[in-house]
């Protein structure tokens, strides 16, 4: 009798302790909840340090030898993997992040049949001699491991990951409490995984919202200028030629033909003014429209194309061009990349300046962090001011406007080179030359069309 009197205390206190342990458990996982409530959005860094805390917590309490956390997720075949994303180590012990052994672990991989039927349907993995096989405690035995509890991590319905807790330095059993209240713990870190990523979710729309707001922003600005064009740059022409007709007639009857002509050379240059403008409008609207169906193309036969069409203008101011060899193949509408390089060496050209030695050069320089070529067209020209980098990309938008030519040039250019999927920027200084760099898709076809 004395004995199962002694037994029942036993029991009693082991009890006792469990019970103590599972409200210790739920207080950390209150704890851990009220942090997560109090705090709008967690950054990477906060939100791993949250994490790592949790099981540090939960470890201690429960005297396991590691605690974390596994993320599923597929191979590129299709096959379920898990990967170890946090872990907790005892003092003393090794951790195994960073181990190959537990990244793109396949899930049949010290297949042990009741973890896999249970965790499927979300129910915890009891690994001791109460709940497995002596078979099954083998597979664990050859890890190291002498006790293990795992706990699905669900979010929606669908089976996530695992938090897991292990015991290598002795044989135990998890008691109903201690299980009850890990689990509790599984379903918080789902809960927060799951605010985590609407968090991010929502981060993310609001990036993109900002980004249309500006996008659009930059859309009515160029609507304003484009007004501004169609009522006073395209209207001063006919303004001129009106005025210049009654002279003409003026002239014609007094047979004053030097008056004629002259007013005449007047006229034609009111209506050339008007078709550069005219015919740069049709140029941009039709960016975006495939014209040339896109394909592989060396990027040194763009340039010397480019060089080619531009010859006359480069003899004419004496300009030397300079194309580096060997430049890639980029994916594009040859017809397009050509137009856009030429405008660029026409804009170096023109602001050349009085260099003695004029110079222009095309190559390369590197690539981005895509792996994107980066291409550039440099001169040592006049150069350009920093304040005025990313206005001389704006539609008729004219640093000098004395000087030739329409504002849309380089609008034209930064049209073709974005919905090639690139971007273009200008490095320069007043009085030291520019250079222009740009990113084009190298000779992989892309996804979307031009």
């Amino acid at each position: 009798m004395s004995n199962r009197i002694i037994n029942f205390f036993k029991g009693a206190g082991r009890s006792r302790a469990d019970f103590r342990r599972s409200e210790a458990i739920l207080t950390i996982v209150a704890d851990a909840a009220n942090s997560f409530l109090k705090t709008s959005g967690w950054s990477p860094e906060d939100w791993d340090q949250e994490i790592n805390t949790l099981l540090e917590r939960l470890g201690a309490t429960i005297h396991a030898s590691h605690v974390y956390i596994f993320e599923n997720h597929p191979s590129p075949t299709g096959d379920p993997l898990m990967t170890i994303r946090y872990e907790w180590t005892a003092p003393g012990l090794e951790s195994d992040l960073g181990n190959p052994r537990y990244v793109n672990k396949p899930l049949d991989e010290d297949y042990i049949e009741s973890w896999d039927l249970q965790i499927r349907r979300g129910e915890p993995f009891i690994g001791d001699l109460n709940h497995i096989s002596l078979e099954e405690m083998s597979v664990l035995d050859r890890n190291g491991i002498k006790a293990l509890l795992d706990v699905p991590i669900m979010i929606d319905g669908s089976w996530w990951g695992v938090i897991g807790f292990d015991d290598v330095m002795e044989s135990r059993k998890w008691s109903g409490a201690e299980v009850d209240a890990l689990v509790a713990a599984a379903n918080f870190i789902g809960a927060a995984i799951k605010r985590q990523q609407l968090d991010a979710m929502l981060q993310n729309e609001l990036h993109q919202r900002k980004r249309l707001i500006e996008e659009l922003e930059a859309k009515n600005a160029e609507l304003e200028r484009f007004s501004y064009t169609v009522s006073h740059d395209l209207r001063a022409p006919l303004v001129t030629i009106r005025g210049f007709l009654g002279y003409l007639e003026r002239n014609a009857r007094l047979g004053n033909m030097n008056s004629f002509e002259r007013d005449l050379r007047r006229i034609e240059s009111a209506t050339d003014r008007m078709d550069d403008l005219l015919k740069g409008l049709l140029e941009l609207s039709r960016i975006g429209r495939l014209i040339n169906a896109p394909g592989k193309v060396s990027f040194r036969a763009l340039a010397e194309e480019a060089a080619e069409i531009v010859h006359g203008q480069l003899e004419a101011r004496r300009v030397t061009l300079r194309i580096q060899p060997d430049l890639p193949i980029v994916y594009g509408d040859r017809a397009r990349l050509v137009e856009a390089l030429q405008n660029l060496i026409e804009n170096a050209i023109k602001y050349m300046g009085d260099q003695k030695k004029p110079l222009i050069e095309i190559g390369m320089n590197g690539r981005d962090n895509v792996d994107a070529p980066i291409f550039f067209v440099r001169d040592n020209g006049v150069g350009i001011a920093p304040e005025y980098h990313e206005r001389i990309f704006r539609l008729f938008d004219k640093l000098d406007v004395s000087t030739d030519g329409t504002g849309i040039g380089l609008a034209l250019v930064k049209r073709i080179i974005e919905f090639h999927g690139g971007r273009i920027w200008v490095e320069s200084e007043a009085g030291v030359g520019s250079t222009f760099l740009f990113t084009l898709p190298s000779g992989l076809e892309p996804d979307s069309v031009i």
